[in-house]
């Protein structure tokens, strides 16, 4: 990754401001600005995954219940439909990438992101729509050079800034020097999200896709769960979603788990699979298949099986 002085050439601060704008790079460090960032946009998240029968996960997660299918189409769009009511509320369905967390950012490829699949609610056309990337990042770019590229505008934010105070008459040495970092953070982040310009805009694509990426990379370790995620985010951080809350219980104790509800219909559900345990149920199988079916209020045909694998004991 290209250090300071590098990309703030890159991102043409005059000479003149450099010796300044690295006290406040100094300051204010990116990964603050993040950090500040991931605090207040909360992120949420409904983990699937593409392994319909699986052993491990009926292990971790499955127990002796059962597994949902779905139509990832209709899903996708119930969920927007839901969620998406207003401007910056985003709903992104993105596979997750299991990486070495060892090996360096150069070696990380990156996806295009018109390949992501991000929607957005439209003022416009007062629905969700998919939204359309200005950041123009190809296959083949890693990881390492989107970073590059949200360092550079970060500082670009910055410079853009001290040349509004100069013309205002400030003192150079005076300006952004001392403040709470919280009100220099909120600035940037107003500053990205409500670019003036339409030619501007790639600044809040590079904000909401570093977000969008916090979602996709997790360590090999968890490469058996072949996880798919769909997240949502509202991009502000004064409106949060409201909401609800539930405690959650665990070996090593117990702790209160925020979520927010999304109402779906039973169309977006393909099939269920019972669990390997349910081999042991005191009641015929084939009946209490039927009672699924009939809570589903889904007819005879609608597929309920019973997963292939078989209890130890």
């Amino acid at each position: 990754m290209k250090n300071i002085p590098e990309l703030m050439k890159m991102a043409e601060v005059r000479p003149e401001l450099m010796e300044h704008m690295e006290k406040i790079l100094m300051e204010y460090p990116i990964v603050d600005y993040m950090k500040y960032v991931y605090r207040n946009v909360p992120m949420y998240m409904l983990s699937l995954t593409d392994e319909s029968d699986s052993l491990p996960m009926w292990n971790y997660y499955g127990g002796e219940g059962l597994r949902f299918g779905f139509d990832s189409e209709i899903l996708v769009r119930e969920m927007s439909k839901a969620l998406c009511n207003k401007s910056f509320e985003f709903l992104v369905q993105t596979q997750v990438e299991y990486i070495d967390s060892e090996m360096p950012l150069s070696k990380l490829t990156l996806d295009s992101f018109s390949n992501f699949y991000v929607r957005e609610y439209s003022d416009t056309e007062q629905r969700p729509i998919l939204r359309k990337t200005s950041i123009k990042h190809h296959d083949g770019h890693n990881l390492e050079f989107f970073i590059d590229s949200y360092i550079k505008s970060y500082i670009k934010t910055i410079h853009f800034w001290i040349d509004d105070l100069l013309y205002r008459n400030a003192r150079l040495e005076d300006i952004l020097i001392g403040q709470e970092k919280s009100s220099v953070f909120k600035m940037i982040f107003e500053n990205n999200k409500n670019v003036p310009r339409k030619s501007l805009r790639f600044k809040t694509d590079i904000d909401i896709y570093m977000l969008i990426l916090a979602a996709r990379y997790k360590t090999k370790t968890f490469e058996n769960e072949a996880e798919t995620r769909i997240v949502f985010f509202n991009y502000d951080i004064e409106n949060r979603p409201t909401e609800e809350f539930i405690t959650v219980n665990y070996k090593f104790g117990s702790f209160i788990r925020p979520f927010i509800e999304c109402p779906l219909s039973m169309d977006a559900i393909e099939d269920i699979l019972l669990a390997p345990s349910a081999q042991q149920m005191p009641i015929e199988l084939e009946v209490y298949k039927n009672v699924l079916r009939n809570f589903m209020k889904k007819d005879k045909e609608f597929p309920v099986n019973t997963s292939q694998h078989e209890v130890r004991w």
